[in-house]
């Protein structure tokens, strides 16, 4: 009843001519192309500007801005695949989006008016990554392709400036044979792009593939590029045979800082050593020189080994953020030996009458003075009796988002129906943003989309609930990949989805809300 209620306050309802639509921070003027205008309301308040009037809701509304089309996906969707993987970034300045697919768009358009500035398709290729160069003059695209291309473009042509080939160094796997919808990931691609303020680029390229006689190898290797595309540094000196999955990078106002690198291996033969497989590895951003490496023991019995996801940082006054595929996070100083400054259990294996049921902490920041983290869906460990069992009921930690002080004391959280779907913080630290994904066994379209919280002083006593600002609802369910801006504007990419019967719903589509 309190999410039903919720959703009725936060949706937009039909607008008539002349009528307002009350947002974050202000209002914005309908028309062809709708225009925000910053004006400060309270409930119940009556606002008249340029012509246009209306009386202020409850809470913001949320609406589209745009929409961007992008290449069909239905296949993909109908054989009940993983979500089409996409990324987006805005400009630093705010005024462009970047949009990649799964299909092999590349798009920047005008990111108040969805006014398409640039297109290209990138061949028998996904767009895995895209960010932009800090002066906003070139945009990054990484694809996940046979050649593992990295470019460096011209925003207003998407014109290569110059291209790094990451399958000269982690080596090249050709392109899929038949409808294996998981095949398109054996192929090498950059998973970080990350523009730091010198104007240098950081690569992590990552490769998983099938070898001659099926023998399963991986290579992986961290480049720090120069603003012209040359190797100014690399590690390890030679490909690791494992998977740098993803990254976190924390730069300091100097040049320097920290990356934490989520280390994975699935290649046969004996693991690398010095490696923390299945656990994080922490490098100086200056110099690409290893710091620490930290691995946590498996949650047993329910886990034979850990996983790690997207739930990883490291800060170089507050230690090392490691959230757990079996439900933990921990926060652990530089030093692996000493003990953590906090280790909780918010969606760790519980029992529902016979059955075990967890939910994975996937995405998470050492934000100022607090860390905010995530948990998945409620799941059934693999290594229970019975992994294949849908769970009999849900998780109590499930489905949420959580602020904890750097002891781990909790600060506020909320947890709702949607299924969370990634983190975005605003650049400024004021928004956060949750995504929406599909739900194994509830179809409810209103539970897609976006919600955008307030992180402004995180100890002042707020809680979940009063935190949530606003609903961005959308038709289909989004990727976990989403961009935000400090004006709140929220990024999306929306997918279509297996509808029961054998057909699909929904839109493949890019969606900007405000």
């Amino acid at each position: 009843m309190l999410w039903a209620l919720l959703l009725s306050c936060t949706q937009p309802p039909p607008q008539v001519a002349g009528e307002l639509i009350f947002v974050r921070d202000g209002v914005l003027i309908p028309g062809s192309v709708p225009r925000v205008v910053e004006q400060a309301w309270a409930p119940g308040q009556t606002v008249a500007i340029e012509g246009f009037s209306g009386t202020a809701p409850a809470r913001p509304e949320c609406v589209p801005l745009f929409h961007v089309p992008l290449s069909d996906v239905s296949r993909l969707a109908v054989s009940g695949g993983v979500a089409p993987n996409a990324h987006l970034a805005f400009s630093p300045d705010g005024h462009h989006l970047a949009v990649g697919s799964f299909a092999g768009d590349l798009v920047v358009v005008d990111a108040w008016t969805g006014h398409e500035i640039a297109r290209t398709l990138l061949p028998e290729a996904t767009t895995k990554r895209v960010a932009w160069s800090p002066d906003g003059q070139t945009v990054y695209a990484a694809e996940q392709s046979p050649d593992g291309f990295v470019h460096a473009m011209d925003p207003a042509t998407l014109k290569p400036r110059w291209s790094f080939r990451t399958a000269d160094h982690v080596q090249s796997s050709p392109l899929p044979p038949g409808e294996d919808r998981y095949a398109v990931y054996d192929m090498p691609a950059a998973y970080t792009l990350q523009p730091l303020a010198s104007g240098d680029l950081l690569v992590v390229a990552t490769h998983g593939w099938n070898g001659p006689g099926g023998a399963r190898q991986n290579a992986s290797q961290v480049f720090r590029l120069s603003p012209a595309g040359e190797i100014l540094l690399r590690w390890p000196a030679n490909p690791a045979s494992a998977t740098f999955l993803h990254t976190t990078v924390h730069e300091t106002d100097d040049g320097g800082g920290m990356i934490a690198i989520n280390m994975n291996r699935s290649a046969e033969g004996p693991d690398p050593e010095g490696l923390p497989l299945g656990g994080v590895q922490v490098l100086d951003l200056a110099t690409l020189r290893p710091l620490s490496g930290h691995t946590l023991d498996p949650l047993s019995p329910w886990f034979k080994s850990t996983y790690l996801w997207q739930a990883i940082d490291a800060h170089p006054d507050h230690g090392v953020l490691i959230g757990m595929g079996d439900g933990r996070t921990v926060l652990q100083p530089h030093d692996p030996s000493a003990p953590p400054h906090f280790s909780l259990s918010t969606g760790a294996p519980i029992m529902a009458g016979d059955v075990p049921i967890a939910a994975s902490v996937g995405f998470g920041q050492i934000r100022p003075g607090h860390v905010l983290y995530t948990t998945s869906d409620t799941n059934i460990p693999w290594g229970a009796a019975s992994p294949e069992l849908r769970p009999p009921t849900h998780h109590p930690g499930a489905n949420g988002l959580f602020a904890v002080d750097l002891t781990g004391h909790p600060l506020w959280s909320w947890q709702g129906e949607l299924r969370v779907q990634g983190l975005t913080v605003s650049p400024d630290g004021t928004w956060a943003t949750l995504g929406g994904g599909v739900r194994e066994s509830d179809v409810r379209s209103d539970l897609f989309g976006a919600l955008v919280f307030d992180l402004q002083h995180p100890e002042d006593g707020r809680s979940g609930a009063a935190r949530l600002v606003t609903n961005c609802a959308t038709p289909n369910p989004v990727f976990f990949e989403h961009a935000l801006t400090d004006d709140g504007r929220v990024a999306v990419v929306e997918y279509p989805y297996p509808d029961g019967k054998g057909g699909i719903e929904g839109t493949h589509r890019a969606t900007v809300l405000r």
